[in-house]
């Protein structure tokens, strides 16, 4: 090899692939790293690789193949076979050409040989030549330099290919089988003894020294492979592999997921958060020692549901579902904290309509409201004059508020009252006639629930011994006497100015009849 030549000035690096020898009766690849360098002009660079048989030879003859850098900044010629007179070794050359206008070395190359590697372990150069100028010089000069590339009689230890087997296409690699299937794992390497690890589990699931190990049982659920490979040296190497699983078999403790889970089956979860629950046609059933709506939560969006969702009797109500909207809704007792919205049609709001009580003389009762309603009171007229009678409601048995109905000698007046009762409440109602004559007035009572539709919202009524009223200040008949007894009092008193002012005494029958007159007045 020639020693008179002038060094390079350009920087180079020159390796086998992966930094690694090469192997013999292999397929190898000689890197070659050009840096750039803007203070130096270069023209063209010439790159020589030894072929043919023996230790300082790389490649075998007529197999080497240049990957050649980026065309934006070098053009490549074609390549040509040369033979160092002074060596007698065989090379086969490649010309660089700068496609810089001004030469210079701005942006480096980047290319490679590949080709058969000769079955001879030894150390081979590479020769690289250059046409360049320093900054300062008045020409470029010719400039060379060799480079060593070694080849191993040893092959590197290697792991790679670790594959998994279509169990359903035996011989196919696949990266996704159905759960429970059995599938092949085959892996490359001329390691002497290998151990195959699966996610989940910190022990080996195979340790021997094949290429393969099937799993007989399959997965149930995406699964990440690593196999360590050893050689007699007890160097190691690794290679992971993940298998994915079409129908998974999940039992998570939670999930949490941004976009839509559909599921097509059944899915046990011990807690579940999401977006949007789409069931179709199955249903929510809740499980637990206490089963009710509280495991069912619904933070941010809703709750889709084409079939039945079931609450139980001891299902707490709090904080359910912010917004419900279904075709249909049936429930025992439901609380609505801010309004409905009806698109196609009315919402019943009262039960049916029931009437308590109707007579002549209704005794002290008491009822207890299941739910919110109103109570209504009526007090009929009596065909005879003279007559009164009145309707009464209470909330505790001692204070009443009446309704009277009366017919005098102008004009019949009848009674109504209305009061509201809310649920769970216990209410009393009496009623009766004020005079004793012929054709008594008819005092009824009736009850109107809201927010249910079943013929009674009320419990069966219970009658109550008649108070004495002599005592009770507030007792409608008491009333009714005590307002009787001030108007015949007043009556009286203007029949007694009427005899002073004339001066003259009335019988007992005038009396009556100007009493009489006086209350149609």
């Amino acid at each position: 090899m020639q020693t008179d030549t002038i060094p390079l000035i350009l920087t180079y690096q020159v390796y086998g692939k992966d930094q690694k020898p090469l192997i013999p009766n292999t397929e190898g690849e000689v890197c070659i790293v050009l840096e750039p360098n803007d203070t130096i002009k270069c023209e063209k660079i010439t790159l020589k690789i030894p072929i043919g048989d023996g230790p300082d030879r790389i490649f075998e003859a007529s197999t080497a193949v240049l990957n050649p850098p980026d065309k934006l900044y070098w053009s490549v010629g074609k390549s040509q076979d040369t033979t160092d007179d002074q060596t007698n070794i065989d090379y086969v050359q490649w010309e660089l050409l700068n496609k810089d206008p001004n030469r210079k070395v701005k942006h480096g190359a980047n290319c490679s040989v590949t080709g058969m590697v000769n079955s001879q372990a030894g150390t081979a150069q590479v020769i690289i030549k250059e046409n360049t100028q320093n900054t300062g010089d008045p020409d470029y000069e010719p400039r060379q330099g060799a480079f060593p590339i070694d080849k191993s009689g040893t092959p590197a230890f290697y792991l790679q290919n670790l594959i998994a087997i279509d169990p359903l296409n035996a011989g196919n690699p696949c990266c996704a089988i159905q759960q429970g299937y059995a599938v092949e794992l085959r892996w490359d390497s001329n390691g002497t003894s290998f151990e195959l690890y699966q996610s989940g589990h910190t022990i080996p699931i195979y340790s021997d020294k094949n290429t393969s190990y099937t799993l007989k049982d399959g997965i149930s659920d995406t699964t990440t492979f690593t196999c360590v490979a050893s050689d007699d040296n007890g160097n190691k190497i690794f290679e992971s592999f993940t298998l994915a699983v079409i129908s998974p078999i999940l039992v998570p403790p939670a999930v949490i997921t941004n976009t839509n889970e559909v599921i097509a089956g059944q899915m046990t979860a011990q807690k579940a958060t999401c977006n949007t629950l789409d069931l179709h046609d199955n249903s929510i059933t809740l499980t637990g020692t206490n089963p009710n709506v509280d495991n069912v939560i619904d933070n941010s969006s809703r709750i889709d549901v084409s079939g039945t969702f079931t609450v139980k009797d001891n299902g707490n109500t709090s904080n359910l579902i912010e917004t419900l909207q279904c075709a249909s809704i049936t429930a025992d007792n439901l609380t609505i904290q801010d309004s409905i919205d009806l698109t196609h049609q009315q919402l019943p709001i009262f039960g049916a309509f029931e009437q308590l009580a109707s007579g002549t003389n209704i005794p002290v009762t008491t009822e207890t409201a299941n739910t919110d309603g109103y109570v209504i009171i009526t007090v009929d007229v009596s065909t005879d004059d003279g007559t009164s009678a009145y309707g009464a409601l209470s909330f505790d048995g001692n204070n009443w508020f009446s309704t009277y109905g009366a017919n005098d000698d102008l004009e019949p007046v009848y009674g109504f009252l209305w009061l509201p009762v809310p649920a769970e409440t216990t209410w009393y109602y009496k009623g009766e006639n004020l005079t004793s004559v012929s054709h008594p007035a008819t005092i009824s009572i009736f009850w109107v629930p809201i927010g249910k539709s079943t013929p009674s919202a009320q419990q069966d009524s219970v009658a109550l011994p008649v108070p004495d009223s002599s005592n009770d200040t507030n007792d409608p008949r008491r009333l009714f006497e005590q307002y009787t007894a001030a108007k015949k009092q007043r009556q009286g008193n203007i029949i007694a100015s009427i005899e002073t002012l004339l001066d003259i005494k009335f019988d007992v029958a005038t009396k009556e009849e100007m009493h009489r007159q006086l209350t149609a007045l």
